[in-house]
């Protein structure tokens, strides 16, 4: 067993002071696996704690690193301490930079966070960066990408406003016609079942609105392209 697999066996066993003495030497001699792993030590891509006291100047240090080596998960974590602001002064251009940067290198969430970002940017939207990177990860099977192309597709945000798009977006989001409403929102879930339910109330909420303004024709349409979709994707699989 080599000694990076060695340094993941400790991890598990939350021996953390045993995983740094077999990750940190290969990382100092450019290891790009043991560069993330250690740069993962010291800030987590969510609001999950870490399981050392997090640090963000020694994930800074790690993921520089990586970087310069062109690993696309250095680049993506770096990207978030820029648009962040952690560890560092706040650059969110350059955040992006670096998201868009990793996305072009396959990495699927930084696709997501640089696709957001410009969806989400409050003073400078990006629409139609936002609505092609939505589009590729579409492609990768995320449910997610097609809420929010639905989303752009109903009220213009960088395309022609088109009601058959949206709903069919709406239902390769997840949306059935048989769905009751729920209750999205609880108390005490993981941040990953939380963010999950928001995609849903955010479903249900734009079809209730999106069902008073698409004619029959368009409904029926967008069920068709829907089917077609999921037909195209199951071929490929």
């Amino acid at each position: 067993m080599d000694n990076y697999k060695k340094g993941q066996r400790a991890y598990e066993k939350k021996n953390y002071d045993k995983a740094i003495s077999y990750w940190k030497p290969l990382a100092d001699e450019g290891h790009e696996e043991a560069i993330n792993s250690m740069g993962n030590l010291y800030a987590t891509e969510d609001s999950t704690t870490t399981c050392l006291p997090e640090d963000f100047s020694k994930a800074l240090y790690y993921f520089k690193k990586g970087t310069l080596k062109g690993n696309k998960h250095s680049i993506y974590r770096l990207g978030i301490l820029y648009h962040q602001g952690l560890g560092l002064k706040q650059n969110i251009e350059k955040g992006r930079e670096l998201y868009k940067k990793a996305a072009e290198k396959g990495h699927s969430g930084a696709a997501y966070a640089y696709a957001a970002s410009n969806y989400f940017d409050e003073y400078n939207p990006n629409y139609e960066q936002a609505i092609l990177w939505f589009t590729i990860l579409t492609e990768t099977g995320l449910s997610a990408g097609h809420f929010f192309l639905a989303d752009m597709f109903m009220y213009g945000k960088g395309v022609k406003k088109d009601y058959t798009e949206a709903y069919k977006n709406l239902i390769l989001a997840g949306f059935t016609e048989q769905e009751e409403e729920r209750t999205y929102w609880e108390d005490g879930l993981p941040n990953t079942e939380v963010y999950n339910r928001a995609i849903n109330r955010g479903v249900w909420l734009l079809h209730n609105e999106l069902k008073e303004l698409i004619n029959p024709i368009e409904l029926n349409r967008a069920k068709h392209l829907a089917k077609e979709f999921k037909k195209r994707k199951a071929s490929e699989d």
